[in-house]
């Protein structure tokens, strides 16, 4: 299935493909008013061979292609947080570990405020998309959303989407009091197009769900952000800007990647777990971390 390069390599394809039509066209009409231009100075009938290689030359001009606005590059986006939040906005005081096929509980003591952003570190298999999903549904004795924030979730399987309704009805149930003009700008800032807006969500590629993924996020203005492995289909120029973006939220981000440079500058904060189920919680950045880790060691 297609992912975020596959669909930033079709859309390179086609400026490439363009820009060299353009290039010729742009060569033809510079030769064809240069031959008009020294016909009109030689007089008498020339300069009706003149006007007619002026004609051809502005007739070659109204062929030259634009880019169709979904071949565009994605927009930077911000992901505005919801207002009126404060405090503490999550709390995890314990969760499951999978270890050797078994799940056992362990105690922790997160609190987690705005602009805080926790990462969830460890091996494949060991628990972490279980957690997030407990968060996500605030249906564990072990963690807790606070009353009324709301929820933003992009998880790397795209189960958050309902697979039967159409992109226009997915966004449509995030836009909230935005007008259908409004909602249509932020999608297109996403490259959905018109025509997308009619395709099922089953239909899509995984590059284009994720791209729905991250236009909801932004018209559901969450103030708590959930993230499981967004950087897995993207290439080096969507992840700088998805890194920014988060940056810039000013709510608080849980995340799980496994990207080390997305990692660096996202991070505040890391709860690790690791193959042998111990865990370690610690505030700071993830360079902060490792130096700590190293003079353990």
């Amino acid at each position: 299935m297609g992912n975020y390069f596959d669909v930033r390599e079709q859309i390179t394809a086609r400026q490439e493909n363009i820009n060299r039509k353009n290039i010729l066209l742009n060569k033809q009409i510079s030769e064809k008013y240069a031959r008009a231009g020294s016909f009109m100075n030689k007089g008498g009938q020339m300069r009706l061979v003149a006007k007619r290689m002026r004609k051809k030359a502005e007739e070659l001009s109204e062929q030259k292609m634009d880019l169709r606005s979904e071949d565009k590059t994605i927009n930077s986006f911000i992901i505005p947080c919801q207002s009126g939040i404060k405090g503490e906005i999550a709390r995890i005081s314990s969760f499951k570990v999978i270890k050797n096929g078994c799940s056992f509980e362990k105690e922790a003591s997160i609190e987690l405020r705005r602009n805080e952003h926790l990462l969830i570190k460890g091996p494949n298999g060991i628990g972490k998309t279980s957690l997030l999903d407990s968060l996500f549904k605030n249906n564990s004795e072990g963690s807790r959303i606070a009353n009324g924030v709301t929820v933003g979730y992009y998880c790397q399987d795209f189960s958050v989407l309902n697979s039967e309704e159409t992109v226009y009805e997915s966004l449509s149930s995030v836009a909230g009091a935005r007008s259908e003009d409004a909602m249509r700008s932020i999608a297109a800032g996403f490259l959905i197009t018109r025509d997308l807006m009619e395709s099922k969500i089953k239909n899509l590629s995984e590059g284009q769900k994720g791209l729905i993924s991250f236009a909801r996020l932004v018209m559901q203005e969450p103030g708590l952000l959930i993230v499981d492995e967004p950087t897995n289909h993207m290439d080096m120029e969507s992840i700088e800007s998805l890194q920014t973006s988060l940056e810039k939220y000013d709510g608080t981000v849980i995340f799980v990647s496994h990207d080390r440079e997305f990692i660096t500058g996202l991070a505040t904060r890391i709860l690790e777990i690791k193959h042998d189920g111990t865990v370690t919680d610690f505030e700071g950045t993830y360079e902060e971390y490792l130096a700590s880790q190293s003079l353990a060691g």
